[in-house]
């Protein structure tokens, strides 16, 4: 906003925007980063490892998401986790939460997994490939997409009793 309202006056001074970075420990707990950013008066540090070589960035909503959970803004597309297709089938995202699948779907099966993806992963043993098919626990599943490290999406249907 400041750009921009510098930009209407005709000088815009692109250094007077630039601010120091904050660099914090990977370990730093949320609640001291909050405070650290706070004070600071900063939305995001760059987070290193002992050798300050970069870890990530974090946000001051995403430190905030983490103390209280999720915060939606207008910005945010709203993805339904599991949606019934017209022909009965379901596709459901990977991040879904496993309790609600197995809810869904009436399934009854021991698994430390928090995620469908995290479950697939779980019982097959290893990260499925797009466009592979199996069935478990009853369910025809068809992987939608998987790029090698995380099942995205699924495509599920009951298996029909013969």
């Amino acid at each position: 906003m400041e750009y921009l309202t510098e930009s209407l006056k005709g000088k815009p001074e692109l250094m007077s925007l630039l601010q120091e970075a904050v660099f914090v420990p990977g370990g730093m707990k949320a609640d001291t980063l909050l405070r650290e950013l706070q004070q600071r008066h900063r939305h995001l540090a760059v987070v290193v490892d002992e050798y300050r070589g970069t870890l990530g960035i974090v946000t001051l909503e995403d430190i905030l998401e983490e103390l209280v959970g999720e915060i939606w803004d207008e910005s945010d597309e709203v993805i339904e986790d599991m949606e019934k297709n017209p022909d009965g089938s379901y596709r459901v995202n990977g991040g879904a939460d496993i309790e609600d699948f197995f809810e869904l779907f009436g399934i009854r099966t021991d698994t430390q997994a928090l995620t469908v993806g995290g479950w697939l992963v779980d019982t097959l043993g290893k990260i499925p490939d797009t466009g592979e098919r199996f069935v478990l626990d009853g369910l025809e599943i068809t992987v939608v997409e998987s790029d090698g490290k995380r099942v995205s999406e699924i495509l599920v249907s009951q298996k029909e009793h013969e």
